[in-house]
């Protein structure tokens, strides 16, 4: 089963990380002129951008129990 379109956003503190356990906090985005357009430079694309969404109440955020183990690295787009 395919999952939803979806992406990760971090903290500018926690790019470029060794592999370590995350706790995913997922987010729901209910207006979709809020998310981010194809090239990442529009909608939400920080922390700070998924803050004011919430507190607009265009998403709500769902902590979880579920933790992923993975690394993070900076990726320059040209």
């Amino acid at each position: 089963m395919p999952s939803p379109n979806h992406s990760h956003v971090v903290l500018g503190i926690d790019v470029n990380l060794p592999p370590i356990w995350w706790q995913v906090i997922p987010v729901l985005v209910l207006d979709e002129t809020d998310w981010p357009d194809e090239t990442g430079t529009t909608g939400i694309t920080c922390v700070n951008k998924i803050k004011e969404v919430e507190k607009a109440g265009r998403a709500v955020e769902a902590p979880s129990n579920f933790y992923l183990f993975f690394s993070s690295h900076a990726v320059h787009h040209h």
